[in-house]
């Protein structure tokens, strides 16, 4: 299997995926790795899962040439050695940051990290 130039995590949402096609756009090979089974699928079916203008015609453009790569597998992190973490953090009532979810993320991925890894 071919290796990828970056990893994005949260690679389908909101942040991640107009990174993921403007990176892909300009020559990177990309991997989307997200949670979400079911907005893999609709970008896979070239849909953007949310109102972002241009994006569609540009994830059109971007399916056919291979330089984007969906998964919700770890695993795809060990076939690079550039990892973007886009997730969202809850905040609380008093709107302190919660990095649980930031840990939980961190513990499930960190086995797929190659050694030097820059996350």
């Amino acid at each position: 299997m071919q290796g990828l130039d970056l990893v994005i995590v949260g690679g389908c949402g909101h942040v991640g995926l107009p990174l993921a096609l403007s990176l892909a756009d300009a020559g990177y090979r990309v991997g989307i790795n997200d949670v979400d089974q079911e907005k893999i699928e609709l970008v896979r079916a070239g849909i953007v899962p949310f109102r972002e203008t241009g994006a569609e015609a540009l994830l059109a453009r971007l399916l056919p040439t291979g330089r984007l790569e969906l998964s919700r597998d770890p695993a795809m992190l060990e076939r690079t050695q550039t990892v973007i973490l886009v997730i969202g953090t809850p905040i609380d009532e008093f709107m302190n940051p919660s990095v649980r979810i930031f840990d939980n993320v961190l513990d499930q991925l960190t086995p797929h990290l190659q050694h030097g890894s820059l996350v």
